[in-house]
């Protein structure tokens, strides 16, 4: 009667709440939530009293605990239980990734400018009929492959932890 109520309590939290961290503690002797609420994760794993783990703490993340046993309080009939966060840094969550990134330089846009001016920008008008969607689409694909044959393209390791604005020139500056 009351793992039902507790189990009908939590769905309807759950749907209010989807986002939500729910975590469910108590001294649940005989019973099981993980019967009831499979997504619900058991952090306690050591005995409390007797060799076995009466005391329960139930969450919905996996691993986010790690349980200590302690020194019953008072006249307790069975210890108690520290939850330290099992928390990882996001650097050892993930593995870092490899992205390809455009090195612009000095030579680069000096040999743009360079290519820009002396293109005869007229003919993309005359090509496109006077259509502005094909001229745009023309003058942008010629733009955007001149760029891909004179910026060399670079390939750099990121790690997680690692802000996609700070790059080399940056991290010099901070570490200096």
């Amino acid at each position: 009667m009351a793992l039902n109520k507790l189990y009908l309590t939590l769905c309807k939290l759950e749907s209010i709440y989807p986002e939500a961290a729910f975590i469910v503690a108590g001294d649940f002797n005989k019973a099981n939530l993980k019967t009831r609420l499979p997504k619900l994760y058991q952090h306690i794993d050591c005995a409390t009293r007797a060799g076995k783990t009466l005391d329960h703490c139930y969450s919905n993340f996996r691993d986010a605990y790690k349980a200590l046993p302690c020194s019953p309080f008072g006249k307790a009939d069975h210890d108690s239980i520290l939850l330290i966060p099992a928390y990882r840094q996001k650097l050892k969550q993930e593995a870092p990734a490899l992205r390809s990134v455009q090195r612009w330089s000095d030579q680069s846009d000096f040999t743009l400018q360079d290519c820009f001016h002396h293109v005869d920008w007229d003919m993309f008008r005359i090509a496109s009929d006077n259509n502005i969607d094909e001229y745009a689409d023309s003058v942008s694909e010629f733009i955007r492959t001149c760029v891909e044959d004179v910026v060399p393209i670079a390939t750099i390791k990121t790690f997680p932890n690692q802000k996609l604005w700070i790059d080399g020139s940056i991290r010099v500056k901070l570490k200096g």
